[in-house]
C-alpha cells in the first residue's frame, strides 16, 4: 500500500477515535458538573441557563484539546484509552450510586441523613415523626409554606429520632424513647392557634421551636404565655423554615389580613442549629406539571421527567454525599462508639450523662456547634441573613411593632459539658453574630443560651429522642419570655420618684 494511502487511513482512524472519545467524555463531564457541590457556595450554578453554557464550553474545550492531541502519530491508541476510561468511569459512578441507593433502602438502620430514614413506616403500628403533622400548602409563589386551614390532628408518637429498629435495644426502649400524646389545631389562617390573631398583641414568629414540635398544643410556650400575660399569644411558628421564610410569612399575613394581624410585640425565634443553613431563596421552584391523558401533556410530562434527571443524579450521587458530609467512611458511624449499640449501628449518636442519663442527638447540630467563627462569617447565606434583618426592620417600622430576637441554643451547645465524649464545642459564634446584628438593627435581644443555663444545669430541657424542648423546656421558656415582656412593658418611674 502506498505511503500516502497509509497516512490517509491512519488519519481517518484517528478522526474516528477522536469522535468516539469526545462522545464518551461528554456524559462524564456532565456527571462531574452535576454532582460537584459548587452550587452550595454559588447558588447561580443551580440555574439551567448557567449550567448549560458551562457544559457547552467544557465540551468545546475538551474537543479542542483532543483534536490537538489527535494530530500526533499513533494518537489513536491514546484516544482509545480515553474513550475506554470515560465509559468505565461513567458506568462505574452510576452503578455505584444505584447499588448504594438500593442498599440504603433495604437496610433501615443505614442512612445518609435523618430525612432519608423512611423505610419501615408501612409495617410499624406506631405513628412516626411527621405523620401527624398538618398538611402544608404554599399560598403564593414565595418560598414559604403554612398549613391548610381547619385541620385538627392528635395521636401518640415517639420523638423525631425514632425508627422501629431502635426498639430492639433495651437502653433506648426503656430510657430514651418516649411515647407522647400530641395534638394540632390549625386555625382559619393556617397557623397553630385556637384564638384569632385579633385578640393578641404578642405574636411569636419562628421555626419548629416556635411551632412547638412534638408537643401538645396546650403545652407549647406560646400557649403557656397566655397565663403569664393575661392575653393570648398568637403563634406564627412553622416547622422547617429559615429566618427569610419567617419574614415572608409575616409579610404575607400583614398584607392579606391587615385588620386581624396587628402585633404590638413580635418574638422572633431564631435557632442556632440550622437557621444559617436553611433556604434563603425568595421563590419556590415551579411544581412539575400534573400528568394528563392527552398526547401533548404526556410529552410535556416526559420532558419534565427528563429535565428532572440531572437533579435525581445529583441527589443519588455517593461522591457528592461524601463531599458535603452526608456519608462518612473510615472513621464514620461504624467506627464511632456513639453510633454503636449492642453491636449494631444506629442512625443517631447516643450520648450518656451521669446526671441526665441517655439522649439521642442530631449530628448536624453537633457539627455546627464545633465550627469556627469563619464558618459563620464566610457562609454564603450570611449576607442574606443580614438583608432579612433589614427587611424586618422596615416591616416593623411600617406596621409599628417592636421586635425581640429570641435566640435558641441547640442541645449540644447547652449540654456540652454534661454528656460524655462530646467533641470540643466552639464559642457561640452564630449566637454572638445574631446578637450584634439584632442590636445594630435596633431590635431587643433575649439570648436563651445564657437565660436557660441556671435551669439546664439542674434538669434536661430537651426530649431524649428529639432535638426540641420537652414539656419542662417550654415551661421554663414561657417564664423567661413572660418575665422579659412584663419587665419591658412596665411603666418607668417618673424622675424624682
Amino acid at each position: 500500500m502506498p505511503q500516502q494511502a497509509i497516512s490517509i487511513a491512519s488519519r481517518d482512524v484517528r478522526q474516528l477515535w477522536l469522535k468516539i472519545s469526545c462522545l464518551s467524555l461528554g456524559p462524564l463531564i456532565a456527571y462531574v458538573e452535576i454532582i460537584c457541590p459548587w452550587d452550595l457556595r454559588w447558588a447561580v450554578l443551580k440555574k439551567w441557563y448557567v449550567v448549560g453554557p458551562l457544559f457547552a464550553v467544557s465540551v468545546a474545550l475538551t474537543y479542542l484539546a483532543l483534536r490537538h492531541y489527535s494530530r500526533r502519530v499513533n494518537a489513536e491508541r491514546g484516544l482509545q484509552n480515553i474513550a475506554l476510561l470515560s465509559v468505565t468511569l461513567i458506568f462505574g459512578f452510576l452503578g455505584t450510586d444505584t447499588l448504594f441507593n438500593l442498599y440504603s433502602r433495604m437496610n433501615p438502620g443505614f442512612h445518609f441523613k435523618p430525612g432519608d430514614l423512611l423505610t419501615g413506616r408501612d409495617v410499624d403500628r406506631r405513628t412516626w415523626d411527621g405523620e401527624l403533622m398538618p398538611h402544608e400548602y404554599t399560598p403564593t409563589a414565595g418560598n414559604f409554606w403554612i398549613f391548610k386551614p381547619g385541620q385538627i390532628r392528635s395521636g401518640e408518637t415517639y420523638g423525631e429520632h425514632y425508627y422501629p429498629d431502635l426498639l430492639k435495644h433495651q437502653v433506648l426502649r426503656e430510657e430514651v424513647l418516649q411515647l407522647r400524646q400530641i395534638d394540632f389545631v390549625i386555625d382559619q389562617y393556617g397557623l397553630r392557634n385556637t384564638t384569632p390573631p385579633s385578640e393578641s398583641e404578642v405574636f411569636v414568629l419562628g421555626d419548629s421551636f416556635a411551632f412547638g414540635y412534638h408537643m401538645a398544643q396546650s403545652s407549647t410556650f406560646p400557649s403557656l404565655l397566655k397565663s403569664r400575660l393575661g392575653k393570648p399569644v398568637y403563634n406564627m411558628g412553622v416547622s422547617g423554615v429559615s429566618p427569610l421564610q419567617e419574614y415572608l410569612i409575616l409579610d404575607y399575613f400583614l398584607k392579606t389580613n391587615p385588620d386581624a394581624f396587628k402585633p404590638r410585640d413580635l418574638l422572633w425565634v431564631l435557632f442556632e442549629g440550622n437557621d444559617l443553613e436553611d433556604s434563603y431563596a425568595e421563590t419556590r421552584d415551579e411544581a412539575l406539571p400534573v400528568p394528563r391523558s392527552t398526547f401533548r401533556d404526556k410529552v410535556l410530562t416526559t420532558l419534565a421527567s427528563v429535565a428532572r434527571l440531572p437533579m435525581y443524579v445529583r441527589e443519588q450521587s455517593v461522591v457528592r454525599r461524601l463531599a458535603i458530609g452526608e456519608v462518612s467512611i473510615g472513621d464514620g458511624k461504624e467506627m464511632d462508639p456513639h453510633y454503636r449499640l449492642d453491636g449494631e449501628t444506629i442512625a443517631f449518636p447516643l450520648y450518656h450523662s451521669a446526671r441526665f442519663g441517655y439522649k439521642l442527638f442530631r449530628q448536624s447540630y453537633i457539627d455546627h456547634a464545633t465550627m469556627p467563627e469563619s464558618y459563620v462569617l464566610n457562609h454564603p447565606n450570611r449576607p442574606q441573613l443580614d438583608k432579612t434583618f433589614d427587611r424586618m426592620k422596615d416591616l416593623s417600622h411600617k406596621h409599628h411593632f417592636g421586635v425581640t430576637v429570641v435566640i435558641v441554643p441547640s442541645a449540644p451547645r447547652l449540654y456540652k459539658d454534661d454528656f460524655e465524649g462530646f467533641p470540643p464545642i466552639a464559642d457561640p459564634y452564630f449566637i454572638r453574630y445574631i446578637t450584634r446584628l439584632a442590636q445594630k438593627t435596633g431590635f431587643d435581644v433575649l439570648d436563651l443560651n445564657d437565660a436557660l443555663k441556671p435551669y439546664s444545669s439542674q434538669e434536661l430541657l430537651y426530649h431524649r429522642d428529639d432535638t426540641h424542648w420537652n414539656e419542662r423546656g417550654h415551661q421554663v421558656v414561657s417564664k423567661i419570655l413572660g418575665d422579659d415582656l412584663l419587665r419591658r412593658r412596665a411603666p418607668r418611674p417618673e424622675p424624682g420618684h
